[in-house]
């Protein structure tokens, strides 16, 4: 094969790793364009940066986002330029980020992973090429892991899946109900077998079968036929399901072959720290939800605004009754769902009672449930005082 051709069918290094950043630059190009709000400093929902103090004019966040998509779509069509183009992305990238810690959401962080190991790997070299693919395999197989075991809980068995699944089990809620609420009780158990069945040569196929089975319903669930909810985690869906493809369909290394190469792959020891051990420490109230995998899982802060209606509607069209919920409020500004973290919530209030000068009818509500038992699900009130 001469080099620079792409050969999906052959799947090799060469192929592989121009089809992982194909799919990675595009999943990232459509979720920054289906949340532009997002990106823009002007809106009601606050800035809540990283590092507090840090801060650039309104004109910036737009510049740093026009620089993101334009490198990220150089860097799919200008290869000999695709190392520098591609650390312009990070960078623009990760400045909007630390400028907003709402825009830190799980896809950022995948991306931004993937996206970083091809700019410190030479694509020329073909085992420099082996250990991005291997580095990035413990990436994505870190994300179903993770996505799986966070939805052990209660919870997620007796609120979040039956409302997921709700777009399929309404045909016929009488006879499928019940099976999906059974089911749901294996769906974090499937998910995270299926992460580690990747790794395996026994069960690589079934993996990967499963994941599709996975993403489908997903995608059905939350797509335009189904709930029609937060569109910019469709994207990364398929994109995270075509890596899936990329990366371990047609390989024959076995679990312990994998973890031998890995020993000295700096990278991919990195990725297993941040993928697979950092979410521990959501367990024990040390790691954010988010950075840790815990999407529709149950487990993560929800929060509240309480206030007069008429001053709620000047913040978003969603308040209803004197509350909006933040999940509310963000969907309908930015098509995204707010970085679910007590501190991040409440810095959001004390920006409002500040635009409202410490309005006595402002109240702000969160609830945090208990990570080993989440039907426990504790509120605390805060007033602007």
């Amino acid at each position: 094969m001469k080099t620079g051709k792409w050969n999906w069918f052959k799947y090799t290094n060469l192929s592989r790793a121009h089809w992982l950043y194909f799919f990675t630059s595009l999943g990232l190009i459509s979720g920054i364009l289906l949340t532009l709000p997002q990106w823009s400093a002007v809106r009601t929902y606050p800035l809540v940066p990283v590092i507090p103090g840090f801060f650039l004019p309104t004109e910036l966040h737009t510049l740093l986002t026009i620089v993101c998509l334009l490198a990220l779509l150089g860097g799919l069509l200008l290869r000999q330029y695709r190392p520098l183009l591609t650390s312009l992305a990070i960078a623009s990238l990760g400045i909007l980020s630390l400028l907003d810690i709402t825009r830190f959401h799980p896809w950022i962080l995948h991306y931004l992973a993937i996206l970083l190991l091809f700019s410190g790997f030479s694509q020329s070299n073909n085992n420099q090429r082996t250990r991005l693919l291997d580095a990035a395999r413990v990436v994505v197989g870190g994300i179903y892991f993770w996505s799986g075991i966070q939805k052990l809980n209660s919870y997620f068995v007796s609120a979040v899946f039956p409302w997921f699944t709700q777009p399929i089990w309404e045909f016929a809620p009488e006879l499928l109900l019940g099976a999906f609420v059974s089911f749901g009780l294996l769906v974090p158990l499937i998910e995270a077998g299926f992460a580690v069945g990747l790794f395996t040569k026994k069960f690589r196929t079934v993996s990967v079968l499963g994941s599709t089975g996975m993403v489908l319903i997903v995608l059905f669930a939350l797509g335009p036929f189904g709930h029609n909810w937060n569109s910019s985690v469709w994207p990364w869906n398929i994109a995270l399901f075509c890596s899936v493809i990329v990366l371990f369909l047609k390989t024959d290394f076995t679990f312990l072959e994998f973890i031998k190469r890995i020993r000295t792959n700096t990278a991919a020891l990195a990725m297993v720290a941040i993928f697979w051990l950092l979410p521990i420490g959501n367990m024990f109230g040390y790691v954010d939800g988010y950075v840790s995998w815990s999407l529709y899982s149950g487990h993560v802060p929800e929060a509240t605004l309480t206030g007069d209606q008429l001053l709620l509607e000047t913040l978003s069209p969603a308040a209803q009754d004197g509350r909006l919920s933040y999940v509310s409020w963000t969907h309908t500004e930015m098509n995204q769902i707010p970085y679910p973290a007590e501190r991040v919530f409440q810095s959001v209030f004390i920006s409002v009672c500040e635009r409202f000068e410490n309005d006595p009818s402002l109240r702000l509500e969160i609830i945090t449930p208990e990570y080993f038992n989440t039907l426990n699900r504790p509120v605390s009130t805060y007033s602007c005082k």
